[in-house]
């Protein structure tokens, strides 16, 4: 009876002094000025930030465990505090801490070791919040309060009963704790003035908050010192702390994502590195607070007014980034905005509103700010459904896309991809399911299956094409609605022709890949694949030169094509203009590479493959004015008009050994692997070259694959040989000396007395990619065409006008009509 007793007289003490929570308004840290129109300002200024607590917590810990076992009796445990490690703390006038406990509360502490440990962590860090610290230490000559920490009440997910008063005795210089239990407290709280803390949670998290802020305020020093705007913080070197915001409410996140105007860099130069960490803490502290978590995740903008400053914060990316704008509200882009840089496709979405209505888009692209435009286009235009694949060789999404793909709603817009894993040859890389956009949980049967057996880049890409396709089409179907493929690459629409030419049945297609017969429309198994997509597909449109190649070879093999292919790769505009700026931009990209290398372009002797394609002749053109003719070869099946400058070669093997010993770049436009290991070796044994860069313009990886496979074999042989001189094979990574980024790898080969490294320049991939791939004035002439031609094969189509069942070019067997965008179908010249 008297144990039940006191333990109801503190539970209603406990009740009683609600009223005189910690927090005003609800918030642990920091105090809640005003509320309105979605935006809750907090003033977080008078959070005390008292540094070394950490150290001191750890100590103390220490002590009172090696304590509660020395034998039975209670225990009483000093930790002084170190003027050095605990500044203000030792400043307030404390040089102890004294902790008490009897031996009937402790006798269980091995079971509860962790969570003992968690609590007194809490204690500490939450008489950093204004209205405890004035508790203790009060600034108008008041006598000390004490905090009763009630952990056994107030904290959910609590199995110790513990509860502790926590005092400051001003005679004695120290802090004084005592631990009770809910079970036989001795404590008569009655006498003792005392505030309760009634708003308890994230007990369960071990943090060091002040290290955390320690490595935010050093990353944003060091960005302001190099003019940057942006800086962001991610769980690689703060683990803790993210699993602490993850058990405040944002089990996604991902990232911290500080921003700031010219003035506050300034100010945080002309200032003590100091002021910018006491900043920071309180902001981190903040953070952690329920109330301020919840009004994120219900999508309030919430204020910090810290010192001169505001900083506003909000949640972004599906809630895996927090955003800290400091002196203003974020900015938000969009895809509006990607659109507007292109003037061209957003005059023909207002020119056709509704031109793709009741039809669901797959798009298959690259993921670059033009084809995001592109993207909002479509929905302007009125698409039900945009499904977009990227094209993404390899690297991280860009932020800013990143925050824009993350914020669209999934009923009108999906995005997937595949991400690269290296594998153990340090050659080669597979792809799997990334989920830098959406979890693989939906597309579970794919990222298994992706994950079980390696697939290249191309192979991946297809796969997932396929497995999109599928389900699409099933959702189209039962929407009663109709699909359109646009694609750059040829990843999907060869193989939908080569199935229907070879006569599969739906089943079988899907089978061949792995899509679930059962996630199939209902009897669509038995079905002819050719009938079931023709039911559902009004067609597809390819955009580039190796996609269009694809179906001229699907259309050869199966004496036709089995709907509607447009394309304009080989379009008057692509192969004249945009091939120019393709070369450029490659040219550059491979020029900065070689230039953080410690490299010139100038100095090079360049071997150009496919040197008489589009792309291929303006690059000679470049490297001629740049290099000079006697520093410049190129090889093609396909020979000039006239004799060149330049030393041409029908195949590598026809080119001069003399010319060979002198190349030292390659860069590769012909579209197909064509460097073998025997012309590679040749290459290595006369070469006067010790470094060998290699890049692709092409699409995928198809350019050097030869090449790649070669070195593979190298790397992963018990003793490889080279010319029948043993060979050792050392690989590592490029990347940019100024922003970190991977750029590829080098391979440095050593055989008898020479050593030959060879740069593989984003990965053999296209090297263009790494930069800003072709320009937006170029991309904008580019991609309006790829929008009309779509609009027009669906227009067609729904005025029971379809085109034929074959592979039709713009401007060769497709014309736009200047007036109101008809076309005729007349044969054009052929272009390459």
């Amino acid at each position: 009876m008297r144990t039940k007793g006191i333990q109801s007289v503190l539970n209603e003490l406990i009740d009683e002094r609600r009223g005189s929570a910690a927090g005003p308004a609800g918030l642990a840290m920091g105090e809640r000025l005003k509320e309105e129109g979605g935006r809750i300002d907090v003033d977080i200024r008078r959070i005390r930030v008292l540094s070394g607590l950490n150290i001191l917590v750890e100590s103390l810990i220490k002590s009172l465990v090696e304590r509660s076992f020395i034998g039975p009796c209670d225990v009483y445990v000093e930790q002084p505090v170190n003027p050095d490690l605990q500044p203000e703390l030792h400043g307030a006038g404390i040089a102890n801490i004294s902790f008490f406990a009897r031996l009937s509360v402790l006798e269980d502490l091995p079971r509860f070791r962790e969570d003992f440990g968690y609590q007194i962590r809490y204690l500490f860090n939450a008489i950093q919040s204004h209205e405890l610290y004035t508790d203790l230490f009060p600034p108008d000559g008041r006598a000390p309060r004490g905090i009763l920490f009630p952990f056994h009440r107030e904290d959910g997910a609590d199995v110790t009963g513990f509860f502790y008063l926590l005092e400051h005795v001003p005679g004695g210089r120290f802090l004084r704790i005592t631990l009770e239990s809910e079970q036989d407290s001795r404590l008569r709280m009655t006498r003792i003035p005392h505030r309760v803390v009634n708003r308890i949670d994230l007990v369960h998290t071990r943090v060091d908050i002040p290290r955390a802020a320690d490595v935010v305020a050093q990353g944003l020093w060091e960005t302001c010192g190099r003019q940057g705007w942006k800086y962001a913080a991610s769980a690689v070197h703060l683990d803790d702390y993210f699993g602490f915001l993850r058990l405040a409410g944002l089990p996604q996140i991902e990232a911290l994502d500080f921003s700031w105007p010219p003035s506050f860099a300034r100010a945080v130069l002309s200032s003590p590195r100091s002021r910018l960490f006491t900043s920071v803490a309180r902001i981190l502290y903040a953070l952690g607070d329920s109330a301020i978590v919840a009004g994120l995740v219900e999508g309030r903008l919430i204020c910090l007014q810290e010192g001169t400053c505001c900083v506003y914060l909000d949640l972004s990316q599906k809630n895996r980034c927090l955003n800290l704008s400091i002196d203003a509200p974020r900015v938000k882009a969009g895809l509006p905005e990607c659109l507007g840089r292109m003037p061209a496709v957003r005059g023909t979405s207002l020119e056709q509103p509704e031109a793709f209505r009741g039809d669901r888009v797959l798009l298959i692209h690259h993921l670059t700010g033009e084809v995001l435009g592109f993207i909002q286009a479509l929905a302007d235009m009125d698409a039900s459904r945009v499904e977009t694949l990227w094209v993404k060789y390899a690297g991280s999404v860009e932020p800013a896309f990143r925050e824009i793909i993350l914020s669209l709603p999934e009923t009108l817009f999906r995005f997937h991809g595949v991400t690269p894993v290296p594998e153990a040859d340090g050659v080669h890389s597979r792809f799997m399911l990334s989920e830098d956009y959406a979890a693989a949980e939906g597309h579970a049967p794919l990222a298994e299956a992706l994950r079980q057996t390696p697939h290249g880049f191309f192979e991946a890409m297809r796969r997932v094409s396929l497995h999109l396709f599928f389900r699409m089409a099933t959702e189209a179907l039962a929407a009663g609605e109709r699909l359109v493929v646009i694609e750059d690459g040829g990843y999907l629409a060869p193989v939908l022709h080569r199935w229907c030419g070879e006569g599969l049945t739906v089943g079988g297609a899907a089978a061949a890949v792995g899509f679930p017969e059962d996630s199939l429309p209902a009897g669509a198994a038995p079905r002819s694949f050719r009938d079931w997509i023709q039911s559902v597909l009004v067609g597809s449109v390819e955009h580039t030169r190796n996609g269009y190649e694809a179906l001229k070879e699907v259309e050869r093999d199966c004496g036709g094509l089995a709907f509607p292919s447009l394309s304009i790769a080989i379009s008057d505009f692509k192969v004249n203009a945009e091939s120019r700026d393709v070369a450029y931009s490659c040219l550059n990209a491979i020029e900065n590479i070689m230039n953080g290398m410690g490299f010139v372009l100038a100095d090079r002797v360049a071997l150009v493959l496919g040197a008489q394609g589009a792309i291929g002749r303006k690059t000679m053109r470049i490297l001629e004015a740049r290099l000079g003719a006697e520093h410049l070869h190129g090889v093609d099946i396909v020979s000039p008009a006239e004799p060149p400058a330049w030393t041409f070669a029908p195949d590598l093997a026809s080119l001069p050994e003399k010319a060979l010993a002198r190349v030292d770049v390659i860069f590769g436009v012909v579209g197909q692997s064509i460097c073998g290991p025997d012309w590679i070796e040749r290459l290595l044994a006369v070469t006067e070259k010790s470094h060998l860069f290699f890049a692709s313009g092409s699409t995928k990886t198809m350019e050097f694959a030869q090449l790649s496979a070669w070195l593979s074999a190298l790397a992963t042989q018990p003793a490889p040989t080279l010319g029948g001189q043993p060979l050792r094979v050392d690989l590592s990574d490029l990347h940019d000396p100024k922003t970190g980024a991977r750029q590829g790898r080098s391979a440095r080969l050593t055989f008898g007395d020479r050593t030959v490294t060879l740069h593989l320049l984003a990965d053999l991939m296209p090297v263009n990619f790494l930069y800003y791939g072709v320009p937006s004035e170029t991309m904008n002439h580019v991609m309006n065409e790829l929008l009309r031609l779509s609009a027009l094969l669906v227009r067609r189509h729904g005025e029971g006008n379809p085109f034929s069942p074959a592979l039709l070019a713009l401007d060769h067997e497709i014309h736009f009509d200047k007036d109101d965008g008809e076309s005729g179908a007349r044969p054009g010249k052929e272009a390459r």
